[in-house]
């Protein structure tokens, strides 16, 4: 099982693949802080943590949620016709992914945080 350390890294690539170039330093701190602790928790409607799962089928669901995170921060970005995506586009991303109707993802953290 990789560490909490290498999973958060791996969290700040996949969103630098969604959207389409590594994130800056400013995003790559948000994110870190916003997942951190939700790595080790277990969900409400499932008695795992995400990081027990990282590596299995329900892992690559929520790895596939990051990389809609990136892509989500460069529309944002777009939208406000900004030239970079800094940590307010990455939190707005991040609730819009984790609250989205569609989700199929047990392990999304509570969108409060």
């Amino acid at each position: 099982m990789p560490t909490q350390s290498e999973v958060l890294e791996q969290i700040v690539r996949l969103v630098g693949d969604g959207a389409g170039a590594p994130v800056a330093s400013e995003v790559a701190a948000a994110l870190r802080a916003r997942y951190s602790e939700w790595l080790v928790t277990p969900g409400k409607k499932v008695k795992t943590r995400p990081i027990d799962v990282w590596e299995e089928e329900d892992g690559k669901k929520i790895q596939a949620k990051f990389q809609e995170i990136g892509r989500r921060m460069v529309k944002k970005s777009k939208d406000k016709k900004k030239d970079k995506i800094d940590s307010a586009d990455c939190t707005e991303a991040c609730r819009e992914v984790e609250t989205a109707a569609t989700s199929d993802c047990p392990h999304c953290p509570d969108p409060g945080i």
